[in-house]
């Protein structure tokens, strides 16, 4: 198997959770959640082949799957990247990068959705003003507080200048920013400075795993212990001043091997649950080191 000195310890010790949709027929999974309250996973992405881009709804326990397809307040097709997705009440936020915001469906809507249904996104939070924006690529929740992260690499997946910050490794020039929605405004709360090409971010037991990864090579979670990191500074996002943190090798307590291509990542019970889109038609070769399917792992075992 491809891959399987470096993986070997993640292969030996995942557990597998369910097949991702469609991975066969041209979905490119980006985002993944979970609903505690109805034991259900949420996965987004986008169509290989340019129709609407899909939300499935998992049952944990039977794996059945339901697809739902974004659609605009118009009833048009939504066509666009839909990256990363997380749920707080009874909101679904679904990243939207190059529109610098965040699309909001009703969780309810898309329980009692039938199968292949179409649902309109019902509101949107604009994460840009006259003097900044966010490219929010992937999301996360921490205390009701919903993060919107980017990914940077330059000079296609672009972030705004301001983002640059210099730390020990460099430069830094991605946010992981908290806020508080607030009738459909964001209300900036707290930032981190993150890497390039980080896919996606997750936070448990008062730490923040970033998923890092691009290309062919292994995917990377890379863990901050939020204890041991203090803010330093103050930086000015969407025109408010707030804390802000630096995530970066200087004060990483771990680093972790997994699959290629990793996306987003999440916290399930204790496990990391991660989700990867090498398998997708748009890139093949995950169809042959068991990326096609979701996994579980406690990362006690990785050590």
């Amino acid at each position: 198997m491809l891959y399987k000195k470096s993986l070997d310890k993640y292969y030996k010790n995942c557990n597998e959770l369910f097949t991702i949709p469609d991975i066969d027929k041209g979905f490119i999974p980006q985002g993944i959640a979970f609903n505690k309250e109805n034991n259900m996973y949420l996965l987004t992405g986008y169509m290989g082949n340019g129709s609407a881009s899909p939300i499935y709804l998992i049952d944990a326990d039977s794996k059945s799957v339901k697809k739902v397809l974004m659609y605009t307040p118009e009833n048009k097709p939504f066509k666009g990247h839909a990256g990363g997705l997380s749920v707080i009440g009874n909101e679904v936020y679904v990243a939207g990068s190059t529109d610098y915001c965040m699309y909001v469906f009703s969780l309810d809507d898309l329980l009692n959705a039938e199968n292949n249904s179409t649902l309109s996104y019902k509101d949107i939070v604009s994460l840009k003003n006259d003097d900044d924006f966010l490219r929010v690529s992937f999301t996360s929740e921490n205390n009701g507080i919903l993060f919107a992260g980017e990914f940077h690499k330059s000079p296609i997946f672009y972030t705004h200048e301001s983002h640059e910050i210099s730390t020990g490794d460099g430069v830094q020039n991605a946010y992981l920013f908290g806020f508080n929605v607030n009738e459909n405004t964001a209300e900036p709360a707290i930032v981190y400075s993150i890497p390039d090409k980080v896919q996606g971010a997750c936070f448990h037991d008062n730490k923040v795993y970033l998923s890092i990864s691009h290309g062919a090579a292994p995917a990377e979670i890379c863990e901050y212990d939020l204890k041991k990191i203090e803010s330093s500074q103050t930086h000015t996002v969407l025109g408010k001043e707030i804390p802000l943190y630096v995530l970066d090798d200087s004060n990483v307590s771990h680093k972790y091997k997994i699959p290629p291509m990793s996306e987003e990542i999440i916290f399930v019970n204790d496990d990391l649950v991660t989700l990867h889109e090498c398998a997708s038609n748009r890139y093949i070769f995950g169809k042959f080191i068991s990326a096609k399917k979701t996994y579980s792992i406690n990362l006690q075992k990785m050590f």
